[in-house]
């Protein structure tokens, strides 16, 4: 045998006959074939036989099934959606989909590994621990009894500003979910699944029409506190760290209908907007109390101020201050409303940590920068609503604060 074929020997002794750009999906075949000098122009050797040690037949069957798929000659499936072997994936049953992500991992097939990966995170999506301890065949794990693997939020059937995850796993049960898959695959294979699939999420909506006006005489610039979560949960183990991935904010507002030096219909010339802050607490009796009021719910929080900062004496009072940034920032500007339009109208903004946010129009949307960073267990969001110059008024129907939390 010479040529561009190679033998690929499995753990149970079958052999495979395969084309080399097949087998070099692989990275590690491919470093194993530069190691004995077979450049990618060089005929293989006859007799080249590779061991597949940590791979049985069936699964190392399966694996170049998926490889050569990859390298079909179709020039239509080379840059579209790959629905073959994405349905062939999907089929696959939960005992030889780990084996695959096991082979994929042992192999260095990147591609194979994500895919499978994914596939493995979409089951365990919506499901209890107990369901995905059954799906996964693992025994020597027990599930605490009475678990509540999801919020309240998550059967919730609203129109008004959706969530953007219906699923909203508990921080407890997600921490469950990622010691369980540990139990049959590697802590660097089974983390990525749990924190794809079964990442926890701290809500918070609020629908309740109010409205902030400001005036050129006694209230020339308002904020108002629409809003706040919870404060976010630590972690359920002092060996468990825990921090926010992302934040997605959803309002739904309208300023007064009219204005007199142009902007109609755009965000230039907008006067009304919302902005966030975050919110430490001051004791750790105030951060770890079960029964929290929310903020909004204050009867002296609830009254419009000049702006954020004139809050800071009376959120102390209740045990809170701002946090801030290095540069003394202490709130970011989510989004603006439209000129001049008085029907509400849906608003929408998402910050990632670590990812530098898209803006189309910076009149429009904030980017959030180091908003995550400096987010932590312990503290909570606030949503406020601002109006400033004469005549300008903020309408706010309903707002949502969505936190994805990451289990490090």
């Amino acid at each position: 045998m010479s040529g561009q074929n190679l033998t690929l020997t499995a753990s149970d002794g079958t052999e495979f006959v395969v084309e080399r750009r097949v087998a070099e999906h692989s990275a590690l075949i491919k470093d194993l074939l530069r190691d004995i000098a077979v450049d990618s122009d060089d005929e293989i050797p006859q007799g080249t036989n590779v061991p597949i040690t940590e791979v049985d037949s069936q699964v190392l069957q399966k694996v170049l099934e998926w490889c050569r798929q990859r390298v079909a000659p179709d020039p239509a499936r080379e840059t579209g959606p790959w629905t073959h072997m994405d349905e062939q994936m999907e089929q696959i049953d939960n005992s030889m989909l780990i084996k695959i992500i096991k082979a994929s991992n042992y192999l260095d097939i990147k591609a194979l590994l994500e895919q499978s990966q994914d596939v493995a995170s979409n089951r365990i999506r919506g499901k209890s621990p107990e369901d995905i301890k059954s799906m996964f065949r693992i025994q020597e794990y027990a599930v605490p009894p009475n678990l509540d693997f999801s919020s309240s939020a998550s059967s919730e059937t609203v129109t008004l500003l959706p969530y953007t995850s219906n699923f909203h796993a508990t921080v407890t049960a997600a921490w469950q979910v990622r010691h369980m898959l540990q139990q049959i695959l590697p802590n660097e294979l089974a983390n990525p699944i749990a924190s794809s699939g079964y990442s926890p999420w701290w809500v918070k909506r609020r629908v309740d029409e109010r409205t902030y006006h400001a005036s050129d005489f006694s209230h020339p610039s308002v904020a108002g506190l629409y809003l706040s979560t919870d404060p976010i949960p630590y972690p359920p183990s002092e060996f468990v760290k825990m921090r926010p991935r992302r934040i997605v904010f959803q309002t739904r507002a309208a300023d007064q209908g009219w204005v007199s030096w142009g902007g109609e219909g755009t965000f230039n010339n907008s006067h009304t907007w919302f902005e966030a802050s975050i919110l430490r607490p001051l004791t750790d009796r105030v951060a770890s109390s079960g029964n929290f009021t929310a903020l909004e719910d204050d009867e002296k929080l609830s009254e419009p101020f000049r702006n954020a900062e004139s809050a800071r004496e009376m959120l102390n009072e209740k045990g809170w201050d701002f946090v801030y940034s290095d540069n003394g920032e202490f709130t970011w500007r989510v989004c603006n409303n439209i000129t001049a339009q008085r029907e509400f109208q849906d608003y929408r903004n998402e910050w990632r940590r670590s990812v530098d946010t898209v803006v189309q129009d910076p009149r429009a949307l904030g980017e959030g920068k180091g908003f995550l960073d400096l987010l932590e267990p312990g503290h909570l969001v606030v949503l406020w609503a601002r109006a400033e110059y004469g005549g300008w008024v903020h309408y706010v129907e309903a707002a949502t604060v969505e936190i994805e939390l990451e289990l490090l």
